[in-house]
């Protein structure tokens, strides 16, 4: 299987633990069908607000609406992982700013696999091998 295949089943087995990735906020990664790069800005009260990266230069782009079946949802990343782990089986806990999450995994190796300052694209192929055996397990 390829990199890109495992980032798809891992990022589909987190957005059924965590569907607010999937919520039209800032930071929201857009489809559209010339394959630009677009991110959710905001609202200015009357239309949506995107970021278009085009051929290496951004602009803003600004639309009456954005369609659910558009919207591709934000970047996955570490507490993600960690909140997919606890829909499983518990073992332990980890603190975190609204409670305690109950794991079924010793988190102590995700956590020296993860490169902290990335999300899950941008892991190397090792973590991302990893993550889809840790979260495709039936």
């Amino acid at each position: 299987m390829t990199n890109q295949k495992y980032i798809e089943e891992i990022r589909k087995v987190c957005i059924k633990a965590n569907p607010e990735i999937l919520e039209l906020k800032f930071g929201c990664r857009i489809g559209n069908e010339r394959k630009y790069r677009l991110e959710y800005v905001g609202f200015n009260n009357r239309q949506h607000c995107l970021a278009l990266w085009k051929d290496g230069e951004q602009s803003l782009l600004f639309v009456d609406n954005v369609k659910q079946e558009e919207i591709l949802g934000r970047p996955i990343t570490l507490a993600d992982v960690l909140l997919t782990i606890a829909f499983g089986k518990t073992v332990g806990f980890i603190r975190t700013d609204t409670g305690l999450i109950e794991i079924d995994q010793n988190p102590s190796e995700l956590l020296s696999l993860w490169n902290l300052k990335e999300n899950l694209e941008n892991q190397s192929e090792e973590t991302i091998e990893w993550l889809y055996k840790l979260t495709n397990k039936e």
